[in-house]
């Protein structure tokens, strides 16, 4: 593993903090645009509504730009992805280029926030997908997820299981507010033999692998709060675990775990890889 140089060490302590100024400029913006031109000041009580809408301002605004680096790892294995699709949270669809729409039979975008939906179904007739992609204003957990599924027809046989040949989790587990009962959701939705793709940034590996940072750890937890509320994310979610426990414990759901860490060492380490589903 390639140790990381001090610049590089330095200049990924500090990218949270520049997220999260990026983040309170579009709530300033958004709180504004409430007050002033919308003038709804019922809004301002309802906080996750209105850290929806501040967040959805922010990625419409920052997520070409915080989507164009992605490492190649992650770029090889969507480019993978086939059959009937599931893709959780793809927000504005920044990762959609890298999907191979001749591989892609069916998918569904299942996405919140409301104010992304335009520049996601732009993305997606950009990347070829057009008809093939439909987006459903839902969140992953069951009780969101479930019911728009069944308004689509997804589910119009009453299947509630075995659906999808590949369900695709880029950067939104993070994001939801019931990680572990979307994710066995997900595994009930996912046919037998089917592969969940991931990419999610993580809490810091230190500890538990090596290359993991005491010190990047720190930062993390320095960023938790002020990255929680203004970004909506977790930053120090310990996904792997979760997905290795998904459908099981201690791995049991899955036939395949293929997941590795890319800048173990950094404040956002990120987790890529696959599950595939026991058949």
């Amino acid at each position: 593993m390639t140790e990381p140089t001090v610049k590089e060490f330095a200049s990924f302590a500090v990218v949270p903090a520049y997220f999260i100024s990026l983040a309170v400029y579009q709530w300033i913006l958004t709180l504004l645009d409430v007050v002033f031109i919308r003038r709804d000041l019922r809004l301002l009580l309802d906080v996750p509504k209105l850290k929806s809408y501040a967040f959805g301002r922010f990625w419409n605004k920052y997520g070409d730009f915080m989507s164009a680096d992605m490492p190649p790892e992650t770029t090889r294995l969507l480019s993978t992805v086939r059959g009937t699709i599931l893709d959780v949270g793809p927000g504005t669809g920044d990762q959609l280029c890298h999907f191979d729409s001749a591989k892609i039979t069916r998918a569904y975008g299942v996405e919140p926030t409301t104010n992304l939906h335009e520049k996601l179904r732009f993305n997606a007739k950009k990347a070829g997908l057009g008809e093939k992609y439909t987006v459903l204003g839902a969140g992953a957990e069951p009780e969101s997820l479930i019911p728009a599924l069944a308004k689509e027809g997804v589910l119009a046989d009453g299947a509630g299981e075995g659906i999808f040949d590949e369900i695709v989790v880029v950067r939104c587990l993070c994001h939801m507010p019931k990680p572990r009962e979307s994710l066995d959701t997900m595994y009930r939705l996912l046919k037998p033999g089917g592969r969940l793709v991931t990419h999610e940034h993580v809490c810091n590996p230190w500890g538990k692998e090596i290359g993991g940072s005491f010190m990047s750890l720190v930062l993390q937890y320095l960023y938790v709060y002020p990255w929680e509320f203004f970004i909506n994310c977790r930053l120090n979610q310990d996904t792997r675990k979760m997905l290795f426990n998904t459908g099981g414990r201690d791995g049991s759901g899955w036939s395949e775990i293929h997941l590795e860490h890319l800048l173990p060492w950094s404040t956002l380490p990120t987790l890529v890889g696959y599950l595939i589903k026991k058949t």
